[in-house]
């Protein structure tokens, strides 16, 4: 009887061990999990001379960067400088569209097409056409012209119905 109960004791501490392993292993990687998640969500606030220098802003590493990333310049280590491609040729094809090509984190008033330019970092950003004037405008000494066309005076977009038009009333 006796040897009976000291098997059944090496048994239940056995159990109980093997327990407490499991829940150390499984708080590990919920550890390891909760550190992931901080490291996908940290925010880069800072960025420092050395990366501004060189016209970049620092960028959480798990996020995507248009152009190149340079993972010395942050001082975090989550955290990389991100310099933006420059998009200077935009091709025929994109030209023929009324498409000027942008960095992919440019905004584009209008539609975006990302294989009409050469580059993996630019999209064709075909711009909305405005055709339209509105009275308001018209009456404002403006027409309606697209957010991303220069304006050679003040702008106004309350003037225009669309969200890619602005009304561009001349200077005097």
């Amino acid at each position: 009887m006796a040897l009976r109960i000291l098997h059944l004791a090496l048994v239940l501490l056995v159990a109980i061990g093997r327990g407490v392993h499991s829940q150390s292993v499984s708080d590990e990687v919920e550890v390891a999990d909760q550190s992931k998640d901080t490291e996908a969500s940290h925010e880069c606030t800072r960025t420092p001379p050395k990366c501004a220098n060189e016209g970049g802003f620092c960028l959480n590493l798990a996020l995507p960067c248009a152009g190149k990333m340079d993972e010395g310049l942050c001082n975090n280590k989550h955290c990389g400088c991100c310099m933006k491609h420059e998009c200077a040729n935009t091709p025929k094809k994109c030209a023929t569209s009324n498409g000027v090509c942008v960095n992919l984190s440019d905004y584009c008033a209008g539609k975006t097409d990302d294989s009409l330019c050469n580059n993996r970092h630019c999209t064709c950003c075909k711009k909305h056409v405005c055709s339209n004037t509105t009275k308001r405008c018209q009456n404002a000494g403006g027409n309606c012209i697209n957010v991303m066309d220069a304006c050679d005076g003040s702008t106004d977009y309350s003037l225009c119905f669309n969200k890619h038009c602005t009304c561009c009333i001349p200077r005097d």
